[in-house]
């Protein structure tokens, strides 16, 4: 079921209207400065006048060829050694007797019962 319906408020009246401030006066305008006088044209320097040219030095001379040096000989064919006898078979060690049986020690007893 709908509740009661709201009532309105009272209505909002309106507060004082703003005055508007004092109008901004303008400053003095400014003068503009004095106008840059331009500075003396740079007049160019002397003109460079190109070194001596290079002259090429004396050709090289090519030295003289290398000579081959003797052939190697090849050394001696290497012998192959003696062979490797293989030496006496391992014979196995006695057996392991096992040993005696372990006796189960005293069943343990519950401690008394905690609170």
């Amino acid at each position: 079921t709908p509740g009661p319906s709201r009532t309105p408020g009272p209505s909002r009246t309106p507060g004082p209207s703003r005055t508007p401030g004092p109008s901004r006066t303008p400053g003095p305008s400014r003068t503009p400065g004095p106008s840059r006088t331009p500075g003396p044209s740079r007049t160019p320097g002397p003109s460079r006048t190109p070194g001596p040219s290079r002259t090429p030095g004396p050709s090289r001379t090519p030295g003289p060829s290398r000579t081959p040096g003797p052939s190697r000989t090849p050394g001696p064919s290497r012998t192959p050694g003696p062979s490797r006898t293989p030496g006496p078979s391992r014979t196995p060690g006695p057996s392991r007797t096992p040993g005696p049986s372990r006796t189960p020690g005293p069943s343990r007893t519950p401690g008394p019962s905690r609170t």
